[in-house]
């Protein structure tokens, strides 16, 4: 499982500034009504649940991968787990805050449930809740066993799992619809030269193919009545698109574009920040003008926040050293 340039982090970085700039256009759509009943409106629908699966895939790809490294494993939850949830309860406080000030509202009940499952005041808060589940399920799988095909299989059954008791209890499609992909992700790590050999051959023959049955999936969760299995195998298929296609492009000035690395180091904050302005549109009429404060408003707060972030990053390794 050697990282090569292809799929490196880098590389991955502009990727996923290229999805974190489609999924402020998604919800731009959703909120705004821009393009409502029309093929354009379809297809930023859809585009939302397809970026998020790719996001999970590179996690997959990234948690495999840097589970060779020496103490990763050990230092996992204080170094990646503790951080990144501290965040999360920042943004928590953020998104009351601004509840409260803009507009004049606040559920104690809400602000508590947030630092838990199911429901969070943070706009996209879903992904970081359903991202701390897998990675509590991947800590405890890969810390356990040693033979990467074992924690590959394990860890699958309990993605299954974990999707299957969200959809028994009634959660939303978006919980569990694309954490499948995460999966995906650590298998392309693992068997990565195999399918390198393939795609160096005949990509444009697996994006075709991988292209007609993400068509042929997302046609049948619409008509079907196992629609939520279509659902999850029209992610899969997305992914592999996207893989496909990303190879083919990899020494283009399309891949190796400084504006889409930049957004890669922000895409974190760019998903979790932008909900904050999408709120306003109850308050902007003109969906121009909207677009606009949205755009600048999560440029500033993506910058800003970005900070918090590293600090609270830099605290978690300071107090981590101080105790060994």
């Amino acid at each position: 499982m050697k990282e090569t340039k292809y799929m490196s982090k880098e590389y991955t970085n502009c990727l996923r500034g290229i999805f974190s700039i489609l999924v402020v256009i998604h919800h731009l759509y959703q909120y705004s009504g821009l393009f409502v009943g029309t093929y354009i409106g379809t297809f930023l629908q859809l585009l939302g649940f397809i970026c998020v699966a790719m996001f999970f895939f590179f996690s997959g790809y990234g948690l495999m991968f840097s589970s060779q490294k020496k103490n990763y494993l050990e230092d996992f939850f204080v170094k990646r787990f503790l951080p990144l949830y501290c965040f999360y309860a920042f943004l928590i406080v953020l998104y009351s805050t601004w509840t409260f000030l803009i507009e004049q509202e606040f559920s104690f009940t809400l602000f508590i449930q947030s630092f838990f499952f199911g429901k969070t005041i943070v706009t996209n808060g879903w992904y970081l809740q359903t991202t701390f589940i897998v990675y509590l399920l991947y800590l405890f799988v890969f810390k356990l066993f040693k033979s990467y095909k074992t924690r590959l299989l394990l860890f699958s059954i309990c993605i299954f799992a974990y999707c299957l008791i969200c959809h028994l209890i009634g959660m939303g499609i978006n919980w569990y619809q694309t954490v499948p992909c995460m999966v995906l992700g650590m298998i392309y790590c693992i068997e990565k030269n195999s399918i390198d050999v393939i795609l160096k051959k005949h990509a444009w023959v697996v994006f075709i193919l991988c292209s007609i049955l993400f068509a042929a999936c997302f046609i049948l969760s619409a008509i079907s009545g196992i629609a939520v299995i279509f659902n999850v195998l029209y992610s899969l298929f997305f992914v592999c698109c996207m893989i496909s296609l990303s190879y083919i492009l990899a020494n283009t000035p399309f891949i190796h574009n400084k504006f889409f690395t930049l957004c890669g180091n922000y895409s974190l904050e760019i998903y979790v920040t932008h909900g904050l302005f999408l709120r306003l549109i109850k308050y902007i009429e003109q969906t121009p003008i909207y677009i606009i404060v949205v755009i600048i408003g999560t440029i500033f707060m993506s910058v800003t926040v970005k900070k918090i972030y590293t600090i609270i990053v830099s605290l978690s390794e300071k107090i981590y050293k101080k105790s060994y």
